[in-house]
């Protein structure tokens, strides 16, 4: 795999170059194999957690940030939504399935694509680790322009992935979504990906914990040994 640097990072040339390499491992795994059936299904999980949890009515309109070739723009498409991606490389939209529904662009600059509040919600599965510092806070910014409603899945593991220019812990991810939502940010968990053999940390914004299921809250409770009240403890 080419070592990316981070104005390839930011430009999108690193992510180009591996779209366009047939030979590359990168290219196997993501366009040739189609991703592996047990990655698909955590894609999927993704996705229906994302619904689950913010009670998203079917035909809300997505907007996949860093989709690749759009992979996850099909989960959402099979639960009934109305998915687009913004993808930093021309081959992968080209490669993908879904091309007719990917936009070519850069997600540092969203303004030059969509107007304000042009979906429902913003969501990522893997992107924000890849995002230079100097162009994180202007990414969320762009995020939160398009749709104030946010769900995003980051690794917060370190060395697993040569493109993990942002590794960051949640407490600390947690803090620059904080930093523009305030109280709307929600750290909902640390979800260990056994498929990717990484650390899987999900951003909510505009889900209360309160809102929440509690299977869900007792599920995140447990990974982090604290207990919670039960369903009956609380209407008690």
């Amino acid at each position: 795999m080419i070592a990316p640097t981070k104005q390839s990072l930011i430009d999108g040339s690193f992510y180009e170059s591996l779209y366009a390499n047939a030979r590359s491992d990168y290219f196997k795994l993501y366009v040739e194999d189609g991703i592996p059936n047990q990655a698909q299904q955590i894609n999927q999980h993704y996705v229906d957690l994302a619904i689950w949890l913010l009670g998203l009515p079917p035909g809300a309109r997505v907007l996949e940030a860093g989709c690749g070739v759009g992979h996850k723009i099909g989960c959402w498409n099979r639960r009934g939504f109305d998915c687009r991606g913004v993808e930093v490389s021309h081959t992968a939209r080209i490669l993908s399935p879904h091309r007719e529904r990917i936009d070519v662009g850069n997600v540092s600059e969203l303004e030059t694509l969509y107007g304000d509040s042009s979906f429902d919600l913003v969501f990522s599965h893997g992107l924000m680790e890849h995002i230079d510092d100097s162009v994180l806070s202007r990414t969320i910014d762009g995020f939160f322009r398009v749709s104030t409603r946010q769900f995003h899945v980051i690794s917060v593991d370190k060395g697993v992935d040569p493109g993990h220019i942002q590794v960051l812990d949640a407490a600390e991810w947690h803090k620059r979504f904080a930093a523009r939502m305030g109280e709307r940010a929600r750290t909902v968990g640390v979800i260990p990906d056994f498929i990717m053999q990484e650390t899987r940390e999900v951003i909510l914004i505009e889900s209360y914990w309160g809102l929440l299921p509690y299977p869900v809250k007792k599920m995140f409770a447990a990974m982090h040994g604290k207990k919670i009240k039960t369903e009956k403890e609380i209407s008690e």
